[in-house]
C-alpha cells in the first residue's frame, strides 16, 4: 500500500470530468450510489483522481482533513489516461447504459480539449518511451476504461437525450439499444413513444407503432464491402479487356455514370489517415502540450 498523508479538504479539487459527471443536474443519478470505499487518491496538485465518492462525502460532511495518497507518478502522465482512470473510479463497474454513455461524453469533451487541461497535466513522454503512436494510444486509453468499441460508446452516447421513461425501459432490457438509437433518427414520433409507455404499452411495442418499417436492404457498411467485391471481381475480368465490348448502349451507360458518382462521393469521404491524424491532434490539445517527437 503507497504511503498515505493528511491534506486540508479545502485543498482538494475533482477532476474536470468527475465534476461534469457528479455535479451537473441530473447526471449523478446515473452512477452507483454505494461503492467500495477507496482511499482517496490525489495528484501533487490536488487534483481527486480516484476515491471520488469518499471526498465529496467529506467536503459534504464538514471535514477540514482527510487521508490521501499522493501519485506523484502521475503527474506527467498523459490528461486522456488520467482521466480514463477518473471515469473508472466512478463508473465503480456499472455497465448501465445510460452511465457509461454519459461517462464516454465527457471523457470525449474532454480529450477534444473543450475542458482545458490545468498546468498540472504536462505531455507525458509515454510515446517516446513506448513508442506508440498517439492514436493508438489513445484507442489503448478508451478501450482499458470502457472495454467497449468506439461503436457501442457512440450508441449508449446518442440516446442520452432521450426521456428518462426509455432509459428505464433499456436498463429493465425491456428494449434494446439498436431500437433507441433508430428513434434517435425519428425525433417527432418521441413524444408519442413516452406516451404509450406511460400509459402501459411494452416499450419494444410502442417502438414498432410508432418508427417507419425498417427498409430492405443492407447496412451501409455491408453494401459497401459488397461493392467492393464486386469491383475487384469486375476489374480481374475486365480491366485488360474493355476494347473487347466495343460499344455501349444507353441504359448500360447510364448504369455506368451512376455506378462512377456513387464511387466519386465514396471517395471524398474522409481517409483513415486523415482521421487518425484529427484523433493524434485531439490527443496532443488533451495532453496540453504538443506531440512528442
Amino acid at each position: 500500500m503507497a504511503p498515505t498523508e493528511w491534506r486540508p479538504v479545502r485543498a482538494l479539487r475533482l477532476h474536470p470530468v468527475a465534476a461534469q459527471l457528479l455535479e451537473v443536474a441530473g447526471n449523478a443519478r446515473r452512477f452507483p450510489a454505494e461503492v467500495p470505499a477507496r482511499v482517496i487518491e490525489i495528484l501533487p496538485d490536488g487534483t481527486v483522481v480516484a476515491g471520488v465518492r469518499a471526498f465529496l462525502r467529506a467536503r459534504q460532511g464538514g471535514r477540514e482533513r482527510v487521508r490521501v495518497v499522493v501519485r506523484a507518478e502521475w503527474a506527467d502522465e498523459d490528461a486522456a489516461l488520467v482521466a480514463g482512470e477518473v471515469v473508472k473510479d466512478v463508473l465503480a463497474g456499472s455497465a448501465d447504459p445510460i452511465a457509461v454513455g454519459t461517462a464516454w461524453a465527457a471523457f470525449r469533451k474532454f480529450c477534444a480539449g473543450a475542458g482545458r487541461p490545468r498546468k498540472g497535466y504536462a505531455k507525458t513522454k509515454y510515446v517516446r518511451r513506448f513508442r506508440i503512436s498517439p492514436v493508438d494510444r489513445l484507442k489503448q486509453i478508451v478501450r482499458d476504461t470502457f472495454g467497449l468499441s468506439d461503436d457501442q460508446l457512440r450508441r449508449m452516447e446518442v440516446i442520452l437525450p432521450l426521456p428518462a421513461e426509455l432509459h428505464d425501459a433499456l436498463r429493465a432490457e425491456t428494449v434494446t439499444l439498436k431500437a433507441l438509437v433508430a428513434l434517435t433518427s425519428h425525433p417527432g414520433a418521441v413524444a408519442a413513444v413516452v406516451t404509450d409507455v406511460k400509459a402501459g404499452m411494452p416499450p419494444a411495442e410502442a417502438l414498432a407503432r410508432h418508427l417507419p418499417p425498417r427498409e430492405d436492404r443492407p447496412e451501409a457498411h455491408t453494401a459497401l464491402r459488397r461493392l467492393l467485391r464486386a469491383d475487384d471481381q469486375a476489374v480481374a475480368d475486365l480491366a485488360d479487356r474493355v476494347a473487347e465490348i466495343g460499344y455501349l448502349t444507353d441504359a448500360d451507360r447510364a448504369r455506368v455514370q451512376r455506378g462512377r458518382e456513387l464511387r466519386d462521393a465514396l471517395l471524398r469521404l474522409a481517409t483513415e489517415g486523415e482521421v487518425h491524424e484529427h484523433i493524434a491532434r485531439v490527443l496532443g490539445r488533451a495532453s496540453g502540450g504538443e506531440e512528442a517527437a
